[in-house]
């Protein structure tokens, strides 16, 4: 029986990632990779996120940050909500080619559009943040 996605979308994992899941939890890491990086070149874009996240960072994989960033770019690129979610941060911080804050923005919207429950619940947080400002000049008259 197929492994639904994590991330609420509903949609089963690919085998590979599946299998990838298996071998993390028997201790496997290395193989987890190579199962992930097989599903990326497939363009799954499930794996290429959980790869891109850890290539980012050396989180059970070696530590190769432009490759885990592209990754990310390109799951973004083909559909991916959390991807877009990621990519957000990724330009935010300068840590991706599109490194500025309305491309982070923008990225945040795609994913909230594509569903994904935290850039969704950070697009509110900033229009409530926004309404408090334009509220605040407005009674005090300050920019």
């Amino acid at each position: 029986m197929a492994t639904q996605d994590p991330h609420g979308s509903g949609q089963p994992v690919s085998p590979d990632v599946e299998r990838a899941e298996r071998c993390d939890a028997a201790g496997a890491h290395e193989d987890a990779v190579n199962h992930l990086a097989s599903a990326a070149r497939k363009h799954d874009v499930e794996a290429m996120t959980r790869l891109g996240k850890r290539l980012l960072v050396g989180d059970r994989a070696p530590c190769l940050p432009k490759d885990g960033a592209g990754l990310i770019a390109d799951a973004s690129s083909r559909g991916g909500a959390e991807a877009a979610a990621l990519l957000a941060v990724l330009y935010a911080v300068g840590a991706s080619r599109g490194h500025d804050l309305p491309a982070a923005l923008e990225s945040l919207i795609v994913a909230a559009e594509r569903g994904w429950p935290p850039a969704q619940t950070q697009i509110r947080a900033l229009a409530a943040a926004e309404s408090a400002y334009v509220v605040a000049v407005a009674v005090t008259g300050a920019h």
